[in-house]
Formats: structure tokens, C-alpha cells, sequence
């Protein structure tokens, strides 16, 4: 389940890691996060998806152009 894309509608995540919600006692969210280098965690039907967002980017096409021998 690693680098899967994860779509929201409105964002793009990568997840990094998925864990079950019962296998842990009284977690530390933040210290998990770090440990798994996620920026975000999601929970849904008792999994934790740790994820990172993609950022969107504006970008010009380049062309190459031609040069001219002399």
C-alpha cells in the first residue's frame, strides 16, 4: 500500500503508510506523523492513512528552438 494516490475531489495525496486504529493504544498523532514523514493523517473504517500532499503547479510548455548554422 505504498505511494498510492489517494484523491480526495478537491486535493492529491500520496500515502505513505496505512495502520490499523486498533493495533495502537493511545497514540501520539503528531509523533506518529513525523516518524512516517506524513504531513497528514486521515482515519476511515478503522485505518490511519498517513499522506502527503501534491502541490498543483502552474507551468509554461517549453519549445526548443531551432538554431541556425552559421
Amino acid at each position: 500500500m505504498f505511494n498510492q494516490i489517494l484523491n480526495t475531489g478537491k486535493d492529491i495525496f500520496v500515502m505513505k503508510r496505512v495502520i490499523r486504529e486498533d493495533r495502537l493504544k493511545n497514540p501520539d498523532m503528531e509523533i506518529l506523523k513525523k516518524l512516517y514523514r506524513a504531513e497528514i493523517l486521515f482515519r476511515s473504517e478503522g485505518l490511519l492513512y498517513f499522506c502527503n500532499k501534491i502541490d498543483y503547479i502552474e507551468y509554461e510548455e517549453c519549445t526548443k528552438q531551432k538554431t541556425k548554422k552559421s
